[in-house]
């Protein structure tokens, strides 16, 4: 069982994704690139908020899951705004894409887990 602590720290997490994705995005509205800055922002804005509130690899898998899980339900009902062409059925190729995501959306969290570890193993 995942205890309280750690299902703060994801719904922390994905807020500070949406958080920094959205004030990009609602700010450039005019603007062709919007999404892709917006996501730049919200992982940037992640990494830092998850190593200042100390978000360790521990919540990494829970945020998958939930990234993964909403994903194939968001596809399954029509909401396909995660992927372009995903076509009309779950294919292994969607899946593939579903998991490369997943990984690039928790890798604020593994970047900031293997940015602790080299700092500790340096400075004894």
């Amino acid at each position: 069982m995942i205890d309280r602590k750690v299902i703060i720290k994801v719904i922390l997490f994905i807020l500070w994704w949406v958080t920094g994705f959205s004030l990009v995005y609602s700010t450039m509205s005019h603007s062709e690139v919007k999404t892709a800055y917006g996501l730049i922002t919200g992982w940037w804005f992640a990494c830092y908020l998850g190593y200042v509130t100390n978000i360790k690899i521990e919540v990494a898998i829970p945020c998958y899951l939930l990234f993964v899980f909403i994903s194939i339900i968001s596809f399954l009902i029509g909401y396909t705004w995660f992927y372009q062409g995903a076509g009309s059925s779950l294919s292994l190729r969607l899946i593939m894409v579903i998991v490369v995501q997943g990984i690039v959306f928790i890798s604020p969290i593994l970047v900031n887990s293997l940015t602790r570890v080299i700092y500790q193993k340096t400075n004894k």
